[in-house]
C-alpha cells in the first residue's frame, strides 16, 4: 500500500505538468486587437514566458514588455517597467514671483503642453504652450504631475523646502512605457479578452494570427 500512495500523486503532477507544458504552447504567439476603429494593438507571446505589447493611436505610440503566465483561464501580465517616476526634477528653488510656477521641459516641446499638475492634492492645472504651470501663492508639499496621453500614471514628488515656489521637471522618455501589473486577459477560441487599464473599462478582445 505504501508503495502505491506514493506512486498515485506524483503520477497526478506529472500529468498536470504536462497539461500546463500543452496549454503554454497554445497560447504562444501574436495577437491583434480586433473591432476598434483608428487603433492599433497587441501582445506577443514568447515561448520563454515573456510578452512584448505595443498600441499606436494616430501619432502616440506605446509599449511594454514584461512576463507572462497562464492561471486557471487566464493569462496573466506583469511587466519589467522598474521607473517609479516618469519626471526629473532638475531645478526646485525660491523666486520672487507672485505665485507657484512648474515648468515642464522636453526635447519635443509639444510633450510639455500635455502636462497636469496638482500641488498639495488640490486642482489639477494643464501647462501652456511653454509647458508652464501657475499657481496661486501658497506652501508647496508635494507635487503629482500627470501626462495627458498616459492617465493611468502619475508620478508624486514630496518638495522638501517649503519656502520654494519654482519647479522645474524634464519629462522622461519611460512616459510612454506601459506598467503591467497582474493584468489577466481570459483565454477564448484562438483569443485573449479582456479590461486594458491604459485604455478605459470596456473589454477588449485579441484575435490570435495563424
Amino acid at each position: 500500500m505504501k508503495t502505491k500512495l506514493f506512486f498515485i500523486p506524483v503520477y497526478f503532477i506529472l500529468k498536470s505538468n504536462v497539461f500546463a507544458q500543452s496549454a503554454q504552447k497554445e497560447i504562444v504567439g501574436s495577437y491583434q486587437l480586433t473591432g476598434v476603429r483608428e487603433l492599433a494593438s497587441g501582445f506577443e507571446l514568447n515561448a520563454d514566458s515573456s510578452f512584448q505589447f505595443y498600441m499606436g493611436y494616430g501619432a502616440l505610440d506605446r509599449s511594454g514588455t514584461g512576463v507572462w503566465y497562464i492561471k486557471g483561464d487566464s493569462v496573466v501580465f506583469n511587466g519589467h517597467r522598474k521607473e517609479a517616476l516618469d519626471y526629473q526634477l532638475v531645478k526646485s528653488e525660491y523666486r520672487k514671483t507672485e505665485g507657484i510656477v512648474i515648468k515642464i521641459t522636453a526635447p519635443n516641446t509639444y510633450l510639455t503642453q500635455m502636462v497636469f499638475a496638482q500641488i498639495n492634492g488640490g486642482q489639477l492645472k494643464k501647462a501652456d504652450n511653454e509647458g508652464i504651470i501657475y499657481f496661486g501663492k501658497g506652501f508647496v508639499g508635494n507635487i503629482n504631475l500627470i501626462f495627458q496621453f498616459c492617465p493611468e500614471k502619475s508620478s508624486k514628488f514630496e518638495i522638501k523646502d517649503k519656502a520654494h515656489n519654482y519647479f522645474e521637471f524634464s519629462l522622461l522618455p519611460s512616459i510612454f512605457e506601459i506598467k503591467f501589473e497582474n493584468l489577466k486577459l481570459k483565454i477564448g477560441e484562438n483569443s485573449l479578452k479582456g479590461k486594458l487599464s491604459v485604455l478605459d473599462d470596456k473589454e477588449y478582445n485579441f484575435h490570435k494570427e495563424n
